[in-house]
């Protein structure tokens, strides 16, 4: 398919220079009626179309805003992307989405076509693999070509940006706290390795609450990829666990009605509680809550916050915003 005519291909059209074409179609009263009907009139002929991209960069912005997430199956991640489409398009910016997988290698791809896109800024979900590897060169990368970034959700404290999401410790310290004001005596804490900054600060809250309830920690750690199923029932059994705290559970896990784990099974009167959303609500039994980690919230405040910092609104000086999540 042959590309879109041009503004200098217009111009020899009509024989004018390209000044003159451009500022036709942009009405401007230093020309004519008459040449800004021609020019109007063949522009529509051509179905010439303006470059909006080149148009902005002369005022050395794109309006447009770069957004990395790892997916968009992920019911956090919907509700946060559509709330930073919405505040963009009132606040007059366009947004170009990507998605990592949790992948570094895919992360950094992503950044590099935003960077070749001339974003004004980028809004990230740090992708699980780099938080795990602490790998953040291809982040930071950003501020050598000087464009403006927001973390959200997945913090790491280690580079230097604004960033909104939830105060992990304080969750994991709340929800350990609710398990035990609700009548629950022996908490577990599950935590995946390798650690990355939110699993180690879901677990200082988790052992502070520990601390000051004077109960019995009970840590267990396990490989991102594989569950410990049966780590799981002996370490209930053996230390008559009441209460599970993990920041995420598998659906695996939680369908009943699924074959995957033969020979597991958890007593009905363990609760779990997950410090992250779950898609699958529906395979959600009593003994099960999740926090909401206000995707929407987050997803409204990161795209301000990197706005406010691209029209020069913000200090120098870096803001993070810790919200505070609801069972």
């Amino acid at each position: 398919m042959r590309n879109q005519i041009t503004l200098q291909e217009l111009a020899i059209s009509l024989n004018l220079s390209i000044s003159t074409v451009s500022k036709s179609l942009n009405d401007s009263p230093e020309i004519s009626v008459k040449t800004k009907s021609r020019v109007k009139e063949l522009a529509i002929l051509k179905r010439y179309i303006p470059n909006s991209m080149a148009q902005s960069l002369k005022g050395k912005q794109s309006r447009t805003i770069g957004v990395i997430i790892p997916d968009i199956f992920n019911k956090f991640y919907s509700e946060s992307l559509h709330a930073i489409e919405d505040k963009a398009n009132m606040r007059g910016y366009r947004t170009i989405i990507c998605f990592s997988n949790d992948s570094i290698s895919k992360e950094a791809e992503c950044i590099e076509k935003l960077i070749k896109c001339r974003v004004d800024g980028i809004i990230i979900a740090v992708s699980k693999e780099s938080l795990n590897e602490k790998k953040r060169e291809h982040i930071e990368k950003l501020s050598a070509y000087k464009i403006p970034l927001v973390i959200f959700d997945r913090i790491e404290d280690e580079i230097d940006c604004d960033k909104v999401g939830l105060n992990e410790a304080l969750l994991a310290e709340e929800a350990t706290m609710n398990l035990f004001n609700s009548g629950y005596k022996n908490i577990a804490f599950l935590a995946p390795l390798p650690f990355s900054s939110i699993d180690e600060s879901q677990q200082e809250g988790y052992l502070e609450a520990i601390k000051r309830k004077g109960g019995k920690k009970q840590v267990l750690s396990f490989l991102s990829s594989e569950f410990p199923y049966q780590k799981l029932q002996n370490l209930i059994h053996s230390e008559k666990i009441d209460a599970v705290i993990v920041n995420n559970l598998p659906t695996a896990f939680l369908d009943t009605r699924s074959d995957s784990k033969p020979g597991f099974s958890i007593p009905e009167n363990i609760h779990f509680l997950s410090l992250s959303n779950l898609e699958n609500k529906e395979y959600l039994s009593n003994s099960y809550n999740v926090f909401d980690r206000l995707g929407t919230e987050q997803g409204d405040i990161a795209v301000d916050t990197l706005i406010d910092r691209i029209e020069g609104v913000l200090t120098e000086e870096y803001v993070k915003f810790e919200l505070t999540a609801k069972i």
